[in-house]
This record gives structure tokens, sequence and C-alpha cells, in this order.
């Protein structure tokens, strides 16, 4: 998979999990089947920083995974037009051009280092791990 001119290949693992908060379902009901497809992708192919770069080589990477992934063959205008109605309902905030982030708010990405290292802080910080 090609990355975007701000992203190197080291920073973008599909593998990383994605955390959904609980507003998000409220949030994502008012928004068109497309449009929650292409956030979809975009939770895929986002930085563990939430930064999305999402200029034509990212909407030719969202096209490819969305007919492999979903089985679906959008146009370039079909997810040009679903970024614009994912950024109006603020799902993802346009930072400068082509430069967005996942709204914190409601989708934050980990890598296992930093998901373990905050699941070990949550429970020292619940007293359930006594540091010695």
């Amino acid at each position: 998979m090609e990355t975007s001119k701000n992203t190197t290949k080291s920073e973008v693992k599909l593998t990383d999990p994605v955390i959904c908060y609980p507003g998000h379902i409220k949030k994502c009901s008012k928004i068109s089947k497309t449009a929650r497809n292409i956030l979809d992708i975009i939770l895929i192919i986002m930085r563990i920083d939430n930064h999305v770069y999402l200029d034509i080589d990212a909407i030719y990477n969202i096209r490819q995974l969305s007919t492999t992934y979903q089985g679906k063959n959008y146009t370039e205008q079909t997810i040009r037009n679903a970024i614009n109605e994912l950024s109006k309902n603020e799902l993802i905030l346009k930072y400068k051009n082509k430069n967005y982030f996942v709204n914190p708010t409601f989708f934050i990405k980990f890598s296992p280092e930093e998901r373990r290292h905050k699941l070990l802080t949550g429970l020292v910080e619940i007293g359930a791990i006594k540091i010695e």
C-alpha cells in the first residue's frame, strides 16, 4: 500500500487496533452509508496520532481498500463527497489543506505497546497492581 507524503510506511500499521468511544454511534447514524464505509477505511489508514493525509494518493488507496475489503467501487468524487460529509459532521477534523485528524472524541488508535502501557497505567491508577 502506498502511503501519503507526510506518513511513512512504519507509521501506518493496518493491525493497530482502533478504539471506538460510545458517542460515535449517534454521530455515525447521521451520515450516509457511503460516508460510513469511507470512515471505516480512514480508520484503517490513520496513524496512531489520528492523523490522516487525504491527497490523491490516499483517495486511490481508499478506493483500493474499499474494493478489496468492502466490495465497493467508489469514484474519486464519491470519496471526496464522503470526506466532506465526515468533516461537516465532525467525525474528521480538517487541519490544513489535505491534513485531517480523525476526531479523538470518537475514535483513537493504539499501537500494541501503547495499549499495554495504557492498560497497565490504568490498573495502577485504580490500585489493581501494587508497584514496589
